[in-house]
């Protein structure tokens, strides 16, 4: 598909072709697609009556040295489909001020106890409450402390890549907020009133796509 093509589709809402396969599983899909350096264009879409449609797109950060993540550190984004799922927050639970009445499946509002695991070991890429820590688990540096990363995760939902918790591959990918900075370490950011919109839209099953 040409450069010309791709902008045509994106301008008139139509799924990119790089997610078509996704959409045969999923209700909701977030496409993003690398431009440059640290730019995306990214775009929700809904399926309405057996037909998608496009809710609104907009410009996303992605990691500081563009996509195709292979090992933690090295500052890119991920390349592939992907499950989205934890929806949590330094800000208090959105549904409660949602003046539709939408309600968000299982969000977490973070504390100080809250950390996302990026030492090597069996804990790694994976949500601890440090008030009930798992045996032999003890915060370090390699750790995210959550609280400590706003605006970034005022509103946010992790991006289910290495799931599986495979050291030294990447932990932390989440589809967040964005900061003063142009660009994030390997997450996808966009503005916050539409982060927070899309915690209260997606439910279970939602994915993204992130191509190029």
């Amino acid at each position: 598909m040409t450069e010309l093509e791709r902008l045509r589709r994106e301008a008139e809402g139509i799924l990119p072709a790089e997610a078509e396969e996704a959409a045969k599983s999923a209700e909701q899909l977030i496409t993003v697609r690398h431009l440059s350096g640290s730019r995306a264009f990214f775009s929700y879409f809904k399926k309405t009556e057996d037909q998608w449609k496009r809710v609104f797109s907009c410009n996303a950060n992605i990691g500081k040295n563009g996509v195709g993540k292979e090992k933690e550190g090295d500052m890119k984004t991920p390349l592939g489909v992907f499950s989205l799922s934890t929806p949590f927050g330094i800000q208090p639970d959105p549904s409660a001020s949602d003046p539709h009445g939408r309600t968000v499946s299982g969000y977490l509002q973070v504390t100080q106890d809250h950390y996302w695991c990026g030492q090597s070991g069996p804990f790694y890429n994976r949500l601890i409450d440090n008030r009930r820590p798992p045996e032999g688990y003890v915060p370090n540096a390699d750790d995210e402390h959550l609280i400590r990363y706003s605006p970034s995760y005022n509103y946010s939902m992790f991006i289910d890549y290495n799931l599986e918790g495979k050291p030294h591959l990447g932990s932390c990918i989440f589809l967040h907020c964005t900061s003063r900075s142009p660009h994030t370490a390997g997450c996808v950011a966009i503005d916050e009133w539409l982060m927070r919109e899309l915690v209260l839209e997606l439910k279970p099953g939602a994915k993204i796509v992130i191509y190029k």
